[in-house]
């Protein structure tokens, strides 16, 4: 019995003790309200404390009863308060005026360098990428709201009345909401995947919307470069970082448990540096020299778009530093409404984590994005398991006012029309309008108009049917066609396609089996300067299947009819007569592949979308022709190939290369050769990327020819000022080739490239920007064997245009 008695009053007492030493609380910004992470506090004069968490909470305990809290914080003015144990304090910091860090100068040594260069020399041991596996649940929740200037509100103006009513109205709820639960996987060196458990839209039932949630910013902070929002910035952590950056010890916490300390440090561009470059605090334990928490944000705030965010990271099982908790501020800063800033709030929690787990590697294919088929159908007993906390008044409103909203207004129908605008089609009920089809123009059909009807999936996911027709001005024709595509495997991986056309070609020109008509993609613009045209009836057959992991492959046959509808002649003998024609059929057995390393797919319920690769994509394609078969009247075999690649270098911006080559083994018409891929002709209008800017688009004619286009884009490493931030890109254009027997093709005037052509220019983008498109000027100039006598003739100018679809 004594022994009892004794136990309890020894609990008793340690709870008694453990309550009157503790205490707890949170820290905001006096102004905003904003939590604020990482914020040093010591208790009692004491250099003992703690720090508050990513979302500016904190609970510390001390062995002697808390007295008083010492706040500190980078760019804050100091606090000390008095406090009561086991209280619940809400402190607000206030920020300086002055930022200390532009007049501060530091003599001799600086000794946040020697810390930085502890912190590069484990940057491998403490990457969490370089471990052999880890897995964890994710539970992800962005709001989308309006940040007003109370400061410029006047409520007694009627001007102002609408920022009065949107502020009222950001009392009670947000514009836009949304959260997320995933199942994440990953093993060495670059396999993951993201099943999507849950996923919830304020409005919407799509659940893609939560790509933009795990794709805001990176998983960790080790990579030399960093990228946030699609654009990528120098991390201050990589090699060379005293030539980049300045470093400031700002302050030094110091844990309750002995000899473990965390030192807080600045960082910002060394003064004179143009490079994307970031500024922030950097939490560094001394613990292995890893980061505990990190806050960064791009300098330049002058961007469109910006992106700020935190990481707070954990020592698990006592052998690695993972990232537990990130925090995502986006700032449209181009975009006001009426007067407000709108602003996205992200938060990733990370539970469940296990480090090393035993994964299998074919658990981990290209579908690094999952969302299961119920993900959008979770009830609030599935959603309380994962929230770290309820829902607060505000989130309840906007899921109630913009589920309404979005039920009465057909929001879900509204995104996918913005979606579609990106891949050429408007879904209008079950049909889909092909943009590509309403307008086109060319230099020999000038302007065409036209209407393509075909039905999506809300008809049916297992077949597509549709047609076209248009007018063409110029040639004063009629086109026309259709075609019926089956879906026979899930997510469109082995698919049927039939279709008949009567319509026009380029002569000479190079399609590979995947090229879309989207009438915002670059590689397409060439089509406005085309001049030599066939007029074709074909129809085809193929079937489109992805094949191994990374490759999509097609193989069909085609049977055609060509009539050059230009000035052309091709001579053949028959017998001993030589007969001049321009007219010719053809039957066409075509096979290519494009292969993609490493390519990563984003999936859904019923589609999945391309997340693209960052190595080399290559496209090869064969087309055999043997007379008699299909009608047709030749016999050749051709080859086509191109290769696409983009690098990125920290210091030196963006290169760009396209090789494309091809081979025809047989002397045919025009129509099955190759032109120069000239884009030429007029003498002021749109650049047209990936191929000869002065070059006509029918000067040159080969059965076999190569040619390299290489682009370095240097953004705005070379000139950005307050007012003034062009992109500047060089560019080097080169090709060769070369034609049997010529004189077989008469009145069509052209040359070949045997003697090499080249071209070189500069590009200045976004001379005129605004937040989804870009107008800039070129120029390009042609030297070499094929430059023309007056110097001014080599010369071409061209408009830019950029978008940021």
């Amino acid at each position: 019995m004594n022994k009892y008695l004794t136990l309890c009053l020894l609990l008793i007492t340690s709870l008694a003790f453990a309550q009157k030493n503790s205490i707890r609380g949170s820290v905001r910004d006096s102004a905003t309200n904003e939590p604020l992470a990482f914020v040093n506090i010591l208790i009692n004069n004491s250099k003992n404390g703690g720090m508050t968490d990513i979302d500016g909470y904190f609970s510390l305990k001390h062995p002697n009863p808390v007295q008083k809290l010492s706040f500190s914080y980078v760019g804050y003015l100091p606090l000390e308060v008095e406090v009561n144990s086991s209280q619940s304090v809400s402190i607000k910091l206030v920020k300086q005026t002055i930022a200390l860090s532009e007049v501060n100068i530091i003599a001799g040594e600086n000794p946040a360098h020697r810390i930085i260069s502890n912190v590069i020399a484990n940057r491998q041991l403490n990457d969490p990428k370089n471990m052999k596996s880890y897995s964890y649940t994710s539970y992800d929740k962005m709001i989308f709201t309006v940040l007003i200037d109370s400061a410029h509100v006047d409520t007694t103006k009627v001007a102002d009345s609408s920022v009065r009513l949107l502020k009222e109205l950001m009392t009670r709820q947000h514009l836009f909401m949304m959260e997320s639960v995933s199942e994440h996987k990953f093993l060495y060196p670059s396999r993951h995947h993201d099943k999507v458990t849950a996923t919830k839209v304020s409005g919407l039932k799509d659940p893609l919307f939560i790509f933009l949630l795990s794709q805001s910013q990176p998983t960790s902070f080790y990579d030399e470069v960093i990228t946030l929002a699609g654009k990528n910035y120098i991390n201050p952590i990589g090699p060379g970082f005293d030539k980049h950056y300045f470093f400031w010890l700002r302050d030094t916490i110091y844990s309750m448990i002995p000899g473990d300390t965390t030192y807080v440090i600045s960082y910002k561009p060394l003064k004179g540096k143009n490079f994307d470059a970031l500024t922030g605090l950097l939490y560094i334990s001394n613990r292995g020299w890893a980061i505990s928490n990190v806050i960064a944000e791009p300098y330049r705030t002058d961007e469109s778009f910006t992106m700020r965010i935190q990481q707070m990271y954990e020592f698990l099982e006592n052998k690695q530093w993972f990232p537990v908790q990130l925090n995502t501020d986006i700032a449209f800063n181009s975009v006001s409404v009426n007067g407000g800033k709108p602003l996205g709030i992200g938060k990733s929690y990370r539970k469940n984590i296990r480090l090393e787990p035993d994964i299998v590697k074919r658990e981990l294919d290209n579908i690094a994005v999952e969302v299961v088929s119920d993900a959008a159908n979770r009830d609030d007993l599935f959603w309380n398991k994962y929230r770290t906390d309820t829902l607060n008044l505000l989130e309840k409103n906007t899921y109630r006012v913009i589920d309404s909203l979005g039920k009465a207004h057909h929001l879900d129908r509204m995104t996918k029309v913005m979606t579609s605008l990106t891949s050429g089609r408007i879904p209008i009920s079950v049909i889909d309008v092909d943009l590509a089809k309403l307008f086109r123009y060319n230099m020999y059909e000038k302007s065409y108009l036209g209407l393509g009807l075909y039905t999506n999936n809300r008809l049916s996911r297992f077949f597509s049917l549709g047609g076209y027709a248009g007018y063409g001005f110029g040639d004063e024709l009629l086109k026309y066609g259709g075609s019926l595509q089956l879906n026979l495997m899930k997510y469109k991986v082995l698919q049927l396609k039939l279709k008949y056309s009567n319509d026009l070609e380029e002569s000479a020109g190079t399609r590979f089996f995947d090229a879309d008509e989207k009438p915002f993609t670059s590689l397409n613009w060439r089509s406005f300067y085309i001049s030599r045209m066939d007029r074709v009836e074909s129809a085809e057959a193929s079937v489109q299947f992805r094949l191994l992991q990374y490759v999509t492959a097609s193989a069909g046959i085609r049977q055609a009819h060509k009539e050059a509808a230009f000035n052309y002649g091709w001579v053949e003998q028959v017998g001993d007569v030589s007969v001049i024609t321009n007219e010719h059929s053809f039957g066409y057995f075509i096979a290519g592949f494009r292969f993609a390393y490493k390519e990563k797919f984003v999936r859904n319920n019923s589609d999945q979308y391309s997340m693209g690769t960052d190595f080399p994509i290559l496209w090869l394609q064969y087309t055999g022709c043997k007379s008699g078969f299909l009608n047709g009247n030749y016999t050749y075999n051709r080859l086509d190939a191109r290769v696409m690649y983009s690098m990125y270098n920290k210091l030196l911006g963006k290169t760009s290369f396209m090789l494309t080559g091809g081979i025809v083994d047989h002397e045919v018409p025009y129509s099955e050769l190759f032109n120069g891929n000239g884009s030429g002709g007029a003498n002021f209008s749109i650049y047209a990327p990936g191929s000869f800017t002065t070059m006509h688009p029918s000067e040159f004619l080969d059965d076999h020819y190569a040619a390299m286009y290489i682009t370095h884009s240097f953004g705005k490493l070379l000139m950005r000022t307050k007012y003034f931030e062009p992109e500047i890109s060089v560019a080097l254009n080169m090709g060769t080739g070369s034609l049997k027997n010529p004189q077989n093709h008469r009145y069509a005037g052209f040359s070949t490239m045997e003697k090499g052509y080249y071209e070189t220019g500069i590009i200045i983008n976004n001379l005129l920007k605004s937040s989804f498109s870009g107008i800039g000027i070129c120029s390009f100039y042609r030297f070499g064997p094929y430059s023309k006598p007056e110097e001014v003739s080599n010369l071409m100018l061209r408009l830019t245009l950029t978008y940021s679809l």
